[in-house]
């Protein structure tokens, strides 16, 4: 009743609009932020399919949304609605904030005639904004490291359970290219420079530097090759734990292929036989002197570690490091990694060109 009272005070003080077609509301504010009251009407408004209103402009005592539609279209569209939101339309939702009688209002003024597009085509759902709300939840998911793919089935089940059903509406039914550009600006936000080399520098010193063991910067001045010898402390205690026995040691060129390094994994094998990660490489070059120092670092961090054999593939580089920092350590060569040195060698020439694999595999 008091706040009935109060609106209809606060409407007879304040002059009429010029414009009979703008709808103006008053509402008293029950303790939410501006931001908040903004974005819970903003929302009824969108749900009430009055339009979707999502730029801002603050002006002097009063902050402004105009429609998602209302820039001015250029190129080849030509303002279509169906295949631009440029339709150049002037409704507008604003809000300007007031305080009478020590008590917090808003002043509501709404022109919801919308003009180069229509809301009640299905069709023209298909270039709308996505959902700030979905927008988070996906930003959420991100950083949880979940899958394009799964995002995207994550986010047709929140919009079937949020009442959506137009499939057409991008709004909430987001595309795999909206989840690539979503991802995309998500990555570039976490970034520390723009200079990767220094974004890596900041990274291990900061979030990370509890778990860097040894961090050596690229320098092409100096002819300094990038190290990077990671294990986070719960590894270091997997490494104490089950190194002793044996370690296994690979390198991948998948990971960072934009930079052409190498990357390094060693594993150890738990008590149920699994393979745990239990220190990371990253290196720019390769060499059997670098390899020896990381290995030496991670044999350092982990109370002097010197396992009972380590099992590689045929790389002489890495066997020359296992003796220098391992020397009492017998190494062992991956079977896989044999057969299939021994299945390419049949293949070639010399090997006798045996391409029939039943061949082969009786050899």
């Amino acid at each position: 009743m008091m706040e009935e009272f109060w609106e209809k005070a606060v409407d007879e003080k304040i002059r009429k609009d010029k414009d009979p077609r703008i709808q103006r509301t008053i509402k008293v504010m029950n303790n939410e932020s501006q931001e908040t009251f903004m974005k819970n009407h903003l929302q009824y408004m969108r749900n009430e399919n009055k339009g979707n209103f999502t730029y801002r402009k603050n002006r002097p005592n009063v902050i402004q949304w105009r429609c998602e539609r209302s820039n001015h279209s250029s190129g080849s569209s030509s303002g279509n609605p169906e295949k631009t939101r440029a339709n150049s339309c002037t409704a507008y939702v604003s809000f300007q904030f007031i305080t009478m009688n020590n008590t917090h209002g808003c002043i509501i003024r709404a022109l919801l005639e919308h003009n180069g597009h229509n809301l009640n085509n299905h069709k023209e759902k298909s270039v709308s904004h996505i959902d700030e709300d979905l927008l988070q939840i996906i930003y959420e998911w991100l950083s949880q490291g979940l899958s394009n793919c799964a995002i995207l089935v994550k986010s047709v089940e929140w919009a079937t359970k949020n009442g959506k059903t137009n499939l057409l509406d991008r709004g909430y039914y987001v595309t795999p290219q909206d989840i690539r550009n979503i991802r995309k600006t998500f990555n570039l936000e976490q970034r520390m420079d723009g200079n990767d080399c220094i974004s890596v520098g900041k990274l291990v010193k900061s979030d990370l530097k509890d778990s860097i063991l040894y961090y050596q910067p690229l320098s092409h001045a100096e002819k300094q090759p990038l190290m990077i010898v990671y294990s986070s402390p719960w590894q270091l205690e997997q490494c104490k734990k089950f190194g002793p026995t044996m370690i296994f040691l690979d390198a991948t060129y998948k990971g960072v292929t934009q930079y052409g390094f190498a990357f390094y994994a060693v594993l150890v094998k738990n008590s149920e036989g699994q393979g745990i990660p239990v220190s990371f490489f990253i290196l720019s070059e390769e060499s059997s002197d670098i390899l020896k120092v990381c290995l030496q670092k991670l044999h350092e961090a982990a109370d002097c570690l010197t396992p009972r054999c380590v099992m590689v593939d045929r790389d002489m580089k890495e066997i020359k490091a296992i003796k220098a920092v391992f020397p009492n350590t017998s190494v062992l060569l991956c079977w896989f990694h044999v057969l299939q040195a021994v299945h390419r060698w049949l293949m070639r020439q010399e090997g006798g060109n045996l391409r029939d694999p039943s061949l082969r595999n009786t050899v």
